[in-house]
């Protein structure tokens, strides 16, 4: 009697993203990195990312989120930085998205100083300009429904220079942004992707007398 091997692991996808959708050829998400703010209060910290989006395959674009008005921002010269985590390596952007309160005016966007950083600490200088990922570029000209607006859309992945994205705030800027929303996807380990293999080849054998 041969016996097979029954994995229970279940193949999601090709990454193993529950929720994935295709953009620009690449299977994504929503990244939602974690958020320190330091600097004086500008609300981003506990906002950017506290209603995500869900993806419209026909509109192909993020739809829902956050309808209400609790923008933030408003203030220049302040800090945010997002933390990728450990496996910011393996992290690759496609686009990011802006979304406005209703009833939001504004002429031109005001795109903020973008920067890579290894830590948390402002202060030391150390630091990677950062020239395509960006929120808040676009003139804006809603009515009485929020809308999303898109602020970096590529073919060819922006992938993480190190663990830390740091946003600082132009001057002017506004507190009419509701929500951010990056769409990108996390390359998994080789000894996840073995296992998913593994499992989903696992699942197609009969057991054999």
């Amino acid at each position: 009697m041969m016996r097979a091997f029954i994995s229970i692991v279940v193949l999601l996808s090709v990454t193993g993203m529950a929720n994935a959708f295709v953009v620009n050829g690449y299977e994504c998400e929503f990244l939602t990195p974690g958020t320190y703010e330091q600097s004086y209060y500008a609300g981003w910290d506990i906002k950017v990312f506290d209603d995500q989006p869900i993806w419209d395959p026909v509109l192909e674009r993020p739809v829902n989120g956050d309808s209400s008005y609790d923008g933030f921002g408003g203030y220049s010269g302040r800090w945010l930085n997002l933390d990728f985590g450990e496996n910011w390596a393996d992290t690759y952007i496609v686009q990011t998205w802006t979304h406005y309160a209703p009833y939001t005016t504004q002429a031109s966007g005001t795109p903020y100083d973008v920067r890579w950083d290894t830590d948390q600490d402002r202060w030391n200088g150390q630091y990677l300009s950062e020239g395509q990922i960006n929120f808040h570029t676009n003139a804006v000209e809603n009515g009485g429904s929020g809308l999303w607006y898109n602020d970096m859309d590529v073919t060819t992945p922006v992938q993480c220079k190190a663990r830390y994205l740091w946003f600082i705030s132009p001057s002017p800027d506004n507190n009419r942004m509701n929500e951010w929303a990056i769409v990108g996807y996390v390359v998994p380990e080789p000894a996840t992707m073995a296992l998913l293999a593994f499992g989903g080849m696992a699942a197609l054998l009969r057991r054999k007398r």
